[in-house]
């Protein structure tokens, strides 16, 4: 899977401590003096200790290893090493300081300051940077200031050519309101077509709702289906997955959901990661939950974004799979680098329940430290301690037992006279 990450802390560091300690007992010999063979190998291996970076753990994996731990004070430091591995160069690390500003993460959100992160990592060819730039240049929550319809046009068109399926959806909505550019349904369907190809759920829930609103024409679907039935019944997944989405919605006509749902299921089996995502959402709709985990697993390991973003959130519920914070922001993380704001906006939610259980589990140990005092003043109250813990206690204690004995004798005393004089 794309983005993960390998620590392998130290590995260059002691291998360089193994040549050196190997030069030394060679050294130590003789026979190493007299061969210069042996000499040269030494000098090879230390070479190759020192010059192999790829075993050693960079800054960036230093700090995506603190992103995952979580709690605020581990972002804060991750954030020392992610700036370090923005200043040489990482685009990846530059990105994720610009998603930790924009949603407040550990620090006071600030938006203008994002942008200023996400413009270096666009104009250097990120292309999730270029889409977040263009969101804020399109709606910025905090600062108003920051609209730019023309800029969020450039910036989404970016992120668009470089294939991200979220950027053509969002450039669509752009070209449908003609919002920084011209007015154009048509070059709004085209985007919205390709990014539903690619596996964007909102660009086919965005198109199914105009055509069964008749707000764009369904002529032409009949002809789409005669092309591609027969690529479809001859085994090519992405042929069943587009006719699958036809007959299923019913572009062409009435829907057929049970022919759709073969249709999907036969490119599921065949590896399709669009087929296993849309298999994983009909399990999670009838409430088959270890098909829905198996499915988007199997999406999920082929960088489909959807499904990464239903796992992440599966992790963080525990819902349908197990409970896991680490996980879950790994697969936000992976999404978001990927060009998907829906996994940002999971990066932000997966870490407010992080400090909310963290708060949460402060106030159980502090309810729970209560109930143990409460408890031992209630034992002491009832069992007086042994007098070598506690002698004036004890003392005390006794005293208090011999004027009970004492008060006791005085009333089968006063009680004796009493029954006599009757």
């Amino acid at each position: 899977m794309i983005f993960k990450t390998h620590l392998k802390a130290g590995r260059s560091f002691r291998s360089l401590l193994r040549a050196f300690a190997f030069t030394k007992n060679t050294l130590q010999t003789k026979r190493s003096q007299r061969c210069p063979t042996a000499m040269c190998l030494i000098l090879a291996a230390c070479s190759i200790a020192i010059a192999n970076p790829a075993k050693s753990e960079s800054a960036f994996d230093r700090g995506y290893a603190l992103l995952l731990k979580g709690t605020p004070d581990d972002v804060a430091r991750a954030t020392h090493e992610l700036v370090a591995a923005s200043n040489e160069g990482d685009l990846r690390a530059t990105f994720i300081i610009g998603t930790l500003l924009q949603y407040g993460v550990a620090y006071e959100r600030n938006e203008a300051a994002a942008l200023k992160y996400y413009l270096h990592a666009a104009d250097r060819g990120l292309p999730a940077a270029a889409l977040a730039a263009s969101d804020l240049f399109y709606f910025p929550k905090q600062n108003k200031s920051l609209t730019d319809n023309e800029r969020a046009f450039h910036y989404a068109k970016q992120a668009a050519a470089a294939g991200s399926s979220d950027a053509m959806t969002h450039l669509a909505n752009l070209y449908w309101r003609g919002t920084g550019v011209e007015e154009s349904q048509s070059e709004a369907v085209r985007l919205l077509h390709t990014a539903m190809e690619l596996g964007h759920a909102d660009a086919g829930t965005w198109l199914g709702r105009l055509y069964r609103e008749g707000t764009i024409s369904t002529d032409g679907f009949d002809q789409i289906v005669r092309k591609i039935t027969p690529l479809a019944e001859s085994g090519d997944p992405a042929a069943q997955v587009s006719l699958a989405r036809i007959v299923h919605s019913g572009w062409n006509g009435e829907p057929n959901r049970e022919v759709g749902e073969n249709l999907f299921r036969r490119a599921a089996d065949a590896g399709n990661s669009q087929g296993q995502f849309t298999m994983c959402r009909f399990a999670r709709r009838d409430g088959q939950a270890s098909a829905a985990y198996k499915w988007c697993s199997l999406a999920a390991q082929q960088d489909h974004v959807g499904a990464m973003n239903l796992l992440s959130f599966a992790h963080l519920k525990g819902d349908a799979a197990p409970r896991d914070t680490s996980a879950a922001l790994h697969l936000a993380w992976s999404a978001a680098i990927m060009g998907s704001r829906e996994g940002q906006r999971l990066v932000k939610r997966v870490y407010d329940e992080i400090a909310k259980q963290k708060v949460l589990a402060a106030e159980a140990a502090r309810r729970e430290k209560n109930r143990e005092a409460i408890l031992r003043f209630i034992g002491w109250a009832l069992t007086p301690p042994p007098p070598e813990k506690d002698p004036y206690l004890s003392r005390q204690w006794d005293q208090f037992q011999q004027d009970q004995q004492r008060l006791q004798r005085q009333v089968n005393e006063l009680s004796a006279i009493a029954w006599s004089g009757l």
